[in-house]
């Protein structure tokens, strides 16, 4: 066996510009050696490189009988050459690795695409290492639909005893009911993942693991295949093998597999087997430790609905001592909501008017808060409100007022929304990000953008 070293601090004596068998090297342990092992988990290797690949990608871990009468939502895909051959010859000792909760919020989903999500970690996960799947169903359907996901929920519920459910008492939207699964958590890694995904290997998790294992203060992220909204048998691989996360203009998260290089330069792609550092992340399929978490603040009790909280994250992650990393070798397939009009799709949520009220809008928020001129849907307000609300708090007047002007037309506010902006310097949730901050000793946004975003992507 092969083990990457490590220090006894947990650091990783990885050189960043050399691949890992520059610094592999070779050690016979015995199970004795491991009993008296007295340093802290992550110390120890838990991952070699063996000369064979194994059954990775085929390996499921219930049996068929199980599989043929519970498990129809799961499917063998023709897709392993998205997978980096070398993928296939890591192996794992799970028993020194952390136990995950995987949660999965849910809301007028497309009929039997959380089935296919719950079976498919159920089926490709080490039952050691999973902890529990918590479904947080957030309030069913909108009241034109009747009882969207409840009788997939139910069924569910009873398919192993690690499905647990909760019913959300009203709709609070995507972070909220992120937070719910987060404070019910019994496992030390949380793994947060969207109820329309498909686990593509049997390693996937033990890959999401060890960067954790290296460093325990990372946000370790999988690697998206897309699955057609229109076919969801067909399933193709991402936009490239390598890409960093970014924002776009106008803050929303987007992908990026160039470096914003001079002409003629020469540019080195990330591994596209080892995991590589990244600016930011998508809003889900992503776990870290459950205290790394919650020391960062969880989520923003403010945002609503959908939208800023990965942002948030990122910035609160990397300015606060940790990093984010992309895992090539943990792929996943998602479904992203492309053709709405043509599926039907329960997407977006509709939103209640007590919701834009807490958000920070006035009551009269229909006529108002408008985008230079033209009178948006909630649903795009919210996101805009969410957006404002993480730059008010994790960026600078600079980056405020250029997406100011890029959004509204001009670098400051109109008076509505800036009224709005107003309320986030006594908004309890705002103080209490704040204080984490100050708690954390955090960068400032300039360090991030020096040192983060330039270092990774200029």
């Amino acid at each position: 066996k092969i083990y990457l070293s490590m220090s006894s601090s947990g650091e990783s004596n990885m050189d960043s510009n050399q691949g890992p068998r520059a610094m592999l090297r070779s050690k016979v342990e015995t199970k004795e050696d491991k009993k008296n092992e007295k340093e802290p988990y992550w110390s120890n290797p838990m991952w070699w490189i063996e000369d064979e690949p194994d059954d990775w990608f085929e390996r499921i871990y219930i049996s068929q009988i199980e599989r043929k009468k519970n498990y129809h939502a799961l499917r063998y895909m023709d897709i392993k050459n998205n997978f980096n051959p070398v993928c296939g010859h890591y192996r794992f000792d799970t028993s020194g690795m952390p136990d995950a909760t995987v949660i999965v919020p849910v809301l007028n989903e497309e009929t039997g695409m959380l089935s296919m999500t719950i079976h498919s970690i159920l089926a490709r996960t080490p039952p050691e290492l999973l902890r529990e799947i918590i479904i947080v169903d957030d309030s069913g359907a909108d009241h034109t639909l009747d009882n969207a996901n409840e009788e997939e929920i139910a069924e569910l519920a009873i398919l192993s005893p690690k499905v647990k459910v909760v019913h959300n008492a009203e709709r609070i939207g995507c972070a909220k009911s992120r937070m719910v699964g987060a404070n019910m958590a019994e496992g030390e890694v949380l793994v947060f993942v969207d109820s329309h995904i498909e686990m593509e290997s049997a390693t996937w998790l033990e890959h999401l693991l060890v960067p954790i294992l290296e460093n325990p203060r990372t946000v370790s992220t999988q690697t998206i295949d897309v699955i057609d909204d229109l076919d969801s048998k067909h399933l193709y691989q991402g936009k490239a093998l390598n890409f960093w996360g970014i924002v776009n203009e106008n803050f929303i998260f987007a992908y990026q597999n160039e470096r914003f290089n001079e002409a003629n330069e020469t540019i080195e792609h990330p591994s596209a087997r080892e995991p590589y550092e990244t600016p930011f992340i998508p809003g889900s399929l992503f776990a870290i430790r459950k205290d790394e978490f919650f020391r960062l603040g969880g989520y923003d009790k403010g945002l609503y609905v959908w939208g800023g909280e990965n942002t948030e994250l990122a910035l609160k992650s990397w300015t606060c001592g940790g990093r984010l990393v992309i895992v090539p070798c943990s792929r996943v397939g998602h479904m992203f909501r492309v053709h709405m009009k043509e599926t039907g799709s329960r997407w977006p949520p509709l939103i209640t008017a007590e919701t834009m009220q807490k958000a920070g809008f006035d009551a009269d928020y229909q006529t108002k808060y408008k985008v230079k001129g033209e009178n948006f849907n909630d649903f795009e307000k919210i996101v805009k409100w969410n957006n404002i609300r993480v730059l008010s708090l994790w960026t600078n007047d600079e980056t405020m007022q250029n997406y100011n002007k890029r959004t509204f037309g001009s670098r400051t506010l109109p008076p509505d929304w800036q009224q709005a902006q107003e309320k986030i310097k006594t908004d309890p949730f705002a103080l209490e990000q704040i204080q984490k901050k100050k708690e954390n000793q955090c960068q400032s946004f300039d360090w991030f953008d020096k040192h983060v975003y330039m270092r990774l992507t200029g």
